[in-house]
């Protein structure tokens, strides 16, 4: 689904720039809020079954705090790109961070499934763990 998802919404980003007509623009602005509509959904259940129910609170602050940034990036970024190269340059642009950075969110999905299954390894505790445990009570 995440593949399908970052497939459609820089498909459909780059349509918005590269094609001029009103229709167009209407059914690629649909098409991206949908496919990015999905990927909210489908970031927000694989954390809720990869993560027990004690820890949701701090990864959705995390998913949201990042979500936020990108946010501000992507509607500072364009308009610096497009007041330089064009509007057509600028929404291009977008389309392709679009593409990159969610194929890089699926290696490091990749990357977090293997710390998880670090973390249930059972190590033995560090003597001077229980020093600093002393000293923060």
């Amino acid at each position: 689904g995440h593949v399908l998802g970052i497939a459609a919404a820089a498909t459909s980003i780059a349509v918005l720039g590269a094609v001029p007509l009103a229709t167009a623009a209407l059914a690629s602005s649909v098409m991206a809020v949908g496919a990015l509509v999905m990927l909210d959904t489908l970031n927000i259940t694989a954390l809720q079954q990869a993560l027990p129910g004690s820890a949701h609170g701090r990864a959705f602050g995390i998913l949201h705090t990042s979500a936020a940034i990108w946010l501000i990036a992507g509607s500072s970024i364009p308009p610096i790109v497009a007041s330089l190269a064009g509007i057509q340059v600028g929404v291009l642009l977008t389309a392709g961070m679009v593409a990159c950075l969610g194929i890089g969110s699926l290696g490091l999905g990749r990357w977090s499934a293997r710390i998880r299954d670090l973390d249930a390894v059972d190590l033995p505790r560090n003597p001077a763990a229980g020093v600093a445990d002393g000293l923060a009570a």
